[in-house]
């Protein structure tokens, strides 16, 4: 999920739209994506059960569930279900609140120096 054709979509998304709306709430929109992962990891835990993932421990199941989606490892089998629903969702909204956040940045520089 780290891999740029996955966020960014979001970034230039986030940059381009708080262009024209120029609201520092958009770049808070990781915190809802965060919340979302947050959750899926919270569900993943609480409904783990040792016997269907290969004797991985919960932490190895989150982990290559969310992050390294792995078919081959920990059960294999919500890995690509989990990376999609919960990771993808929270990558953009953080790479989306970036691009954001850097519109508003260049906006506030250029607005404070002076044009000769």
């Amino acid at each position: 999920m780290a891999n740029p054709v996955f966020w960014t979509s979001g970034f230039v998304l986030g940059f381009l739209i708080n262009r024209g709306t120029q609201t520092w709430i958009a770049a808070l929109i990781w915190i809802g994506g965060l919340v979302w992962l947050a959750f899926g990891i919270w569900d993943s835990v609480r409904l783990y059960d040792p016997r269907f993932y290969q004797g991985c421990s919960a932490a190895d199941n989150v982990v290559n569930a969310f992050f390294i989606m792995s078919s081959q490892r920990c059960g294999g089998g919500e890995s690509t279900l989990a990376g999609i629903l919960f990771t993808l969702p929270a990558v953009n909204s953080a790479a989306y609140g970036a691009g954001a956040w850097l519109s508003l940045r260049l906006r506030s520089s250029s607005a404070k120096s002076p044009l000769t």
